[in-house]
């Protein structure tokens, strides 16, 4: 082992500059590390968040409240299954899309797979697919949205373009045929009886 006073020879050898650089270096790897440089879409996320609060996240400065916007209105939808009762639901999601679009073009994938709004666009249309099919199968495909309108398909179209965006189509397709599968009560109909009678059936070039 090299003593310390043979160190302290070794460095006092070295020429200033030396010292300076090695400094330096060192410095930059300390900044790098413990406080990483911001990119582009680091600040939009930190953007979007502030103005999804409080729909999607919690307002700091109200420590008393403890449930967001978006699930307050997600269980109000859920227990409501009425126009009435998503409206705040489907009319705060739609927003939060539109201001997702609304970042750098090329964050808008990454922000779709932050947790919190990949949960929230999985979690609605999950929820719409669940209220247009009810407790049972519709009774014919043109019972298949329920008491959902064009707007309301506006929105689901919207929600699949950008979940395929941000997920991949693959990812996006597991989940259809998963969630197809798992509608209640579909009795002794085929795959194809249940995509006919469901929302994923319907075209979104119409909307």
């Amino acid at each position: 082992h090299v003593s310390m006073s043979a160190l302290d020879r070794i460095v006092a050898s070295l020429p200033r500059w030396v010292l300076v650089g090695g400094i330096l270096v060192l410095g930059i790897l300390f900044l790098l590390v413990f406080d990483p440089p911001h990119s582009v879409c680091d600040s939009q996320l930190s953007l979007l968040k502030s103005i999804q609060t409080p729909f999607l996240y919690l307002d700091s400065k109200k420590k008393y409240i403890k449930t967001t916007g978006f699930e307050a209105s997600y269980t109000k939808c859920r227990n409501g299954n009425s126009l009435g009762a998503c409206q705040n639901l489907f009319n705060g999601v739609l927003k939060l899309i539109n201001d997702v679009e609304a970042s750098n073009p090329e964050c808008i994938a990454d922000l779709g797979q932050v947790k919190v709004i990949k949960k929230a666009f999985r979690d609605t249309q999950d929820l719409m697919v669940e209220l247009a099919w009810g407790n049972k199968p519709p009774e014919s495909t043109y019972d298949k949205f329920g008491w959902l309108d064009n707007n309301h398909m506006f929105l689901f179209c919207r929600l699949t373009g950008m979940r395929i965006k941000s997920e991949g189509k693959n990812t996006w397709e597991k989940w259809r045929e998963k969630t197809m599968l798992s509608l209640p009560n579909p009795g002794k109909l085929t795959r194809a009886d249940i995509w006919r009678r469901s929302l994923f059936s319907a075209s979104c070039s119409n909307y």
